[in-house]
């Protein structure tokens, strides 16, 4: 006995227990295969061992797979079909890949029905976008709530650090840094430090975790530390508590940058042009005039910072002495 495949629309022969049929309309057996199972066709129709009517059920029971098609009445073969089923096949075996692997209560992807207006296939594509954009956009929610929730944790770290008053800043530098980096969606972009290629994004993590020790703060090139807080005052919101003690470490730091490299509040000749060069000289001549006359040591000063600054004027000053040493002939 022939029938009618509900699903295809192909005719083909029943020859056993025909009078299980009622209508004479009955699924071909190739759609209660399971997916796994069809998965297995797609190299057999990529090296062309499948016939058209083969890739043409192949490519009908994985849709039914999917249960995101409802069948109103049967496919129908037209002269377009050959083609739209090479055209699509190997996408409709990526796009389902994907959406079947999920299993999430939030997933939902649009259901068609196949009816006299689409049961030709020519919209065949259009469903396939809806399914692959529903797919991106529900990973990309995804990926923006895992996002959140690291953030949300390393905020609680944070915070639990930050109003405890017996631990030092310099404790949880690193946590402020990384926090930083995702709130601020700090660049990937490469950039070279000391002939190094890093992250921008790894590079002024690292300079925020500087500026919480007096004497790396110092290595911090000042243009570097004014770009990195440019961005954090565009990109994260000032409201937190977060973001008050990440700005008040990257402004503290450009002041101890410019404080240590600047000649103080000691006695300075003016000069009387505008010419940097000359500028320049003239301070130098201060720092060096203000230097002191032996190598410091440690002991001596309050801080490091005032250590160091001792240190770079005195080395200053003797690199000044030998020049002029070696420019009189001594």
């Amino acid at each position: 006995m022939k029938a009618i495949c509900s699903y295809s629309g192909l005719e083909f022969q029943i020859q056993y227990f025909p009078h299980f049929l009622d209508t004479g309309s009955i699924a071909h057996p190739v759609f209660s295969i399971p997916l796994p199972k069809l998965w297995k066709y797609l190299p057999k129709w990529k090296a062309g061992e499948l016939t058209e009517v083969d890739s043409y059920l192949l490519f009908l029971a994985i849709l039914k797979q999917t249960e995101q098609v409802e069948w109103r009445l049967p496919c129908k073969r037209t002269t377009r079909t050959t083609s739209l089923v090479a055209q699509n096949m190997e996408r409709l075996f990526s796009v389902v890949g994907k959406v079947v692997s999920v299993r999430h209560p939030r997933f939902c992807l649009p259901r068609f029905v196949i009816t006299s207006e689409t049961n030709t296939l020519d919209t065949i594509r259009y469903w396939l976008d809806a399914w692959e954009l529903q797919y991106q956009n529900f990973c990309n929610g995804l990926r923006d709530e895992d996002a959140r929730d690291k953030l949300k944790k390393k905020e609680a770290a944070l915070e639990r650090l930050i109003k405890n008053p017996s631990i030092k800043a310099e404790r949880y530098a690193h946590i402020l840094a990384a926090w930083a980096v995702e709130a601020g969606e700090f660049p990937q972009n490469l950039t070279a430090v000391d002939g190094v290629e890093i992250s921008l994004s790894q590079y002024w993590e690292s300079i925020i975790i500087k500026c919480h020790d007096n004497v790396e703060m110092i290595t911090i090139p000042e243009a570097d530390l004014v770009e990195l807080l440019e961005h954090c005052e565009e990109y994260i919101d000032a409201g937190s508590i977060f973001a008050f003690h990440l700005f008040n470490t990257l402004r503290e730091g450009l002041s101890t940058i410019r404080g240590f490299f600047s000649i103080g509040s000691t006695t300075y000749q003016l000069v009387d042009t505008a010419e940097p060069d000359a500028i320049e000289t003239a301070n130098i001549a201060t720092l060096v005039a203000t230097a002191p006359t032996e190598a410091p040591k440690r002991t001596d000063y309050p801080s490091d910072f005032a250590f160091l600054r001792a240190k770079m004027r005195f080395a200053l000053a003797s690199a000044s002495n030998q020049a002029n040493q070696a420019k009189e002939g001594i």
